[in-house]
């Protein structure tokens, strides 16, 4: 999947969000079948988190999971499911195991973590997010603010990605974890900075170190937010995508501290898309810092670049 199919498949997204905000049924599966999906995928996450896969393994796995990530966006939803169960069997490589993950993945889905909140503009356009403040956080805690995918919503790195890895991490680290719609959030920058002003209205973090972070709609997403309000973002990570360059070398300003992380065997939005925006960078003098993942594909690398992540925004 190209960089132009790649949009193409968000501003679908978004158009179905639209349509349900104004009260029309949105395009794409049904509820029932948004539900037995995420379950699918969410088992896929809990067993590569109780069963990591051998690395002789791993690329032919991501590699199965892209497959079926395309096959979602073709609006092939009922084998999408049998390959995802077919993929966590193959993890799991017991079945002992496998009443657990779907037992769990139920909860996490009936139950997401953090605080579900609503911004609304001034023209009472909306959007919603999710807000987790640990309770061992400090007095004025950092802020993390992360983007999710195509395909998903707010909740995603609550409890999807690497089955919760980020908010226990926030739990570890003691940061405010924010998720919003990335649909959203990629309208307007405007849409950013209310995002920011209902959070602190909510709990009380260190604006001046705030990281934003994102997965392929939302690595896109979070790299031109940080073009268009890079005094606000203390660093930025774009996981298995980044946005093209908007600004030259004539106009640029300083860019945050920022990261890019591929997977070498992505099928949706491979190194050799994502290297060009990194290039880009780079000739208008932005230290723009690039890492690839090996034998990782294109959703299942989030879990695995998350520690690279944190490690980029808290110890540079």
């Amino acid at each position: 999947m190209t960089f132009r199919s790649l949009c193409l498949a968000s501003v679908a997204s978004l158009a179905a969000s639209t349509a349900q905000a104004q009260n029309r049924p949105p395009a794409g599966p049904d509820s029932a079948t948004r539900r037995a999906l995420a379950l699918s995928y969410l088992r896929v996450e809990l067993a590569n988190r109780d069963r990591p896969i051998a690395a002789e393994r791993l690329g032919p796995l991501n590699q199965a999971f892209d497959r079926t990530t395309l096959a979602f966006f073709g609006g092939k939803y009922p084998s999408v499911v049998a390959s995802l169960d077919s993929v966590a069997a193959a993890i799991e490589t017991d079945t002992t195991i496998a009443a657990s993950h779907r037992t769990e993945a139920a909860r996490i889905l009936d139950h997401p973590a953090g605080t579900l909140r609503t911004v609304t503009m001034p023209d009472d356009a909306s959007f919603p997010y999710r807000l987790y403040a640990p309770a061992k956080a400090g007095p004025n805690p950092p802020i993390v603010v992360a983007l999710h995918g195509a395909g998903t919503n707010e909740a995603a790195f609550m409890g999807a990605y690497g089955a919760g890895k980020l908010r226990l991490l926030a739990d570890k680290l003691g940061f405010v974890l924010v998720t919003p719609f990335t649909n959203g959030i990629m309208v307007s920058a405007d849409r950013f900075d209310r995002l920011l002003d209902d959070a602190a209205g909510a709990t009380k973090f260190d604006r001046a170190r705030l990281y934003l972070m994102g997965h392929s709609l939302g690595a896109m997403t979070a790299f031109k937010l940080a073009q268009e309000r890079p005094a606000a973002i203390k660093a930025v990570v774009c996981l298995a995508g980044a946005s093209p360059v908007s600004a030259t070398r004539d106009n640029a300003v300083a860019l945050p501290r920022t990261l890019v992380i591929g997977a070498e065997l992505d099928l949706l939005v491979p190194p050799a898309r994502l290297k060009p925006a990194v290039d880009q960078a780079h000739a208008i003098g932005w230290k723009v810092e690039y890492r690839e993942l090996a034998g990782q594909g294109h959703t299942l690398m989030v879990g695995a670049a998350l520690d690279q992540a944190m490690d980029f925004f808290f110890k540079p």
